[in-house]
């Protein structure tokens, strides 16, 4: 019984999935995230220093929509504050499409939640 055992606690233990690094898909709503965030920032400071009409043209000029249209996950690598991870993403904007390869770091947030952490 011991023999079967010890070889399915062994491939249990590598399993695809079973380790902490984040998947593709979590990295890209944590990176989605990000950008939304980093919008409604400049979004309300913009309200700060230009008034609710320069939001209305940054608006109706479609210059706070964004679409990720395409993410790869490259690589990942653990440390101390997460993973650090490489990937290449396809974003666009109203003025254009925008791709780049990108590597940052991606960690667990207070609720639990990967979070896109800073850009390296």
């Amino acid at each position: 019984m011991r023999l079967f055992l010890l070889p399915l606690v062994a491939y249990t233990l590598m399993l695809p999935g079973q380790s902490d690094e984040p998947t593709e898909r979590a990295m890209r709503i944590a990176f989605e995230q990000r950008l939304q965030m980093q919008v409604s920032n400049a979004l309300e400071f913009l309200t700060e220093t230009g008034g609710l009409e320069a939001v209305t043209r940054v608006r109706r000029a479609g210059m706070d929509h964004f679409e990720v249209r395409n993410f790869k996950k490259l690589d990942c690598a653990p440390d101390n504050a997460g993973f650090h991870c490489s990937f290449e993403v396809d974003v666009a904007l109203v003025t254009g499409a925008v791709e780049q390869k990108i590597s940052g770091r991606f960690g667990r947030g207070p609720e639990g939640r990967l979070t896109f952490i800073q850009d390296i």
